[in-house]
């Protein structure tokens, strides 16, 4: 490996965490701005007055109880997250589009400017104009998950450790709330929040630096050889690869699929064919019509509804049963919780190697192996889902916070792995795209049943009982793929 492959796996690794799941770490930054006095005016007098005093005196202990009971600037907080991660997930089809269509470059450079002007947003942003809080979040969510799409790629530099390094982003992505963690805890060191946010911004120059220098014009070829130039070297001579070699994602069909043994003893999928094969892969619609695509669109539209109803409604779940002074505590709790994100996203990586290679070696059978590999990564899936609705109807914080985690590496890692596995590179990014906007739209669910609870089930005892049922319901994903896929 070469020096521009390795700053650009290192670079990919450092955006992704920092970088690209920012949004998740929305409770520590809300806990920062209802102490400043963000979307105070919506509460009543008294609310109003501790909000002020707060931003004076962040110590004062009454004013913390005085705080809990203002749902309606809760709501208000609550729907920010909601679009935020909603509109992230409904932008995923376009972004991935434009990835597979135009290339890196097109689709980092939207990122870049959109995380821009989300942090010039956050920096110019005062109390009086919270609305300012919509679009930045916005633009940080959508701007983040472009980063990493366009990070997956960057996985065919490590052919021996792809499926791992896939996973490990996707890890990554889950533990950027280390970024608004770290915001809290200089905030409660009294730094002033508009100076952490000028400070962000000026982090926003990585993306655009990886962009021209340390990415492709177009896509990293799934047979990566050390011939292939790109970045910094497009800049300023036209590149022999768009002529010699394809920069594109290879396409393959399913029948095509194998995992092949590297030097490591790592599966790698081995997607390379010959151009002459091109026409012969099915076109989108084909896998549209699969039954385990659909399957694993419900299965991580649930997921991902169940994972932001408990981060958008987490403040306001806890202030159920806990005295508000704890409520920071906990916050730095969950947010420290989150940092481990990447160290278990792995795992999930690992798993569906394991099961992999053991039934490859029972059966010979490429594709029937990666299959039964799925099926267990997404098995355990389902399980940690019901572990975390179980643990919040009982109240346990840790428990909560603990499967949370799991359960989060999990499924974004082997929503990302069975896409990528289980279909055709060429149409990753489109499939992949389309699975996440139909959860950006399942996503909206989120504001009204957590308004709704605030109304009739303030204590969240009838609705988290009912999300343990349905997530219940996840187990159907792994029988579909055992019925329709093996």
């Amino acid at each position: 490996m070469n020096m521009q492959n390795a700053f650009s796996v290192i670079t990919a690794v450092v955006e992704s965490l920092f970088l690209a799941g920012v949004i998740f770490g929305w409770p520590s930054l809300q806990y920062c701005l209802v102490e400043d006095g963000y979307f105070g005016y919506m509460c009543n007098e008294t609310h109003n007055n501790a909000s002020i005093t707060r931003a004076i005196n962040r110590s004062t202990e009454v004013i913390v109880d005085g705080l809990k009971s203002c749902s309606t600037r809760d709501e208000m907080f609550n729907l920010i997250f909601t679009l935020a991660t909603s509109l992230l997930n409904i932008a995923c089809f376009p972004i991935g589009y434009i990835f597979d269509v135009y290339g890196t470059w097109t689709m980092r450079t939207l990122a870049s400017i959109l995380y821009t002007l989300a942090y010039i947003f956050l920096t110019v942003m005062t109390v009086d104009a919270s609305w300012m809080l919509f679009p930045a979040m916005i633009f940080v969510a959508i701007g983040g998950f472009s980063l990493v799409t366009s990070n997956i790629q960057v996985g065919n530099l490590v052919p021996g450790f792809r499926t791992v390094f896939i996973t490990f982003i996707q890890g990554l992505f889950d533990s950027g709330t280390v970024t608004f963690f770290l915001v809290k805890i200089f905030f409660d060191q009294r730094f002033d929040l508009h100076h952490i946010f000028q400070v962000l911004a000026c982090c926003t120059l990585l993306p655009w630096f990886r962009t021209f220098i340390l990415m492709p014009k177009k896509h990293f070829p799934e047979s990566f050889s050390a011939s292939f130039k790109y970045g910094i070297y497009e800049m300023y001579k036209p590149s022999k690869n768009h002529r010699n070699n394809s920069t594109r994602p290879l396409k393959c069909s399913s029948k095509s699929l194998q995992v092949l043994q590297s030097d490591s003893n790592t599966p790698v999928v081995n997607v390379s064919i010959e151009n002459k094969f091109k026409s012969n892969t099915p076109p989108m619609t084909f896998y549209l019509k699969m039954p385990m695509f659909w399957s694993n669109v419900f299965h991580v539209s649930f997921g991902n509804l169940r994972m932001s109803f408990f981060f958008g409604s987490l403040i306001s779940w806890m202030e159920v049963f806990e005295a508000g002074e704890d409520i920071s505590y906990y916050m730095n709790v969950f947010g420290f919780v989150l940092l481990t994100g990447a160290l278990v996203a792995p795992l999930n990586g690992i798993l569906a190697q394991q099961v992999t290679m053991y039934y490859k070696k029972i059966t010979k059978d490429a594709r029937q192996s990666l299959l039964k590999g799925l099926i267990a990564s997404m098995t355990v899936t389902s399980i940690l889902l019901v572990c975390l609705s179980a643990a919040v109807i009982s109240r346990h914080i840790y428990l909560s916070f603990a499967f949370l985690l799991i359960f989060r590496s999990f499924l974004f890692g082997g929503n990302a792995s069975f896409v990528a596995l289980a279909f055709p590179t060429m149409h990753f990014g489109k499939l992949f795209g389309l699975t996440q906007t139909i959860v950006g739209f399942v996503a909206l669910l989120q504001y009204g049943v957590f308004k709704l609870s605030l109304e009739f089930d303030p204590e969240f005892s009838i609705i988290n009982y009912v999300l343990l049922a349905l997530s219940a319901a996840t187990f159907v994903h792994p029988f579909v793929i055992i019925k329709y896929g093996i």
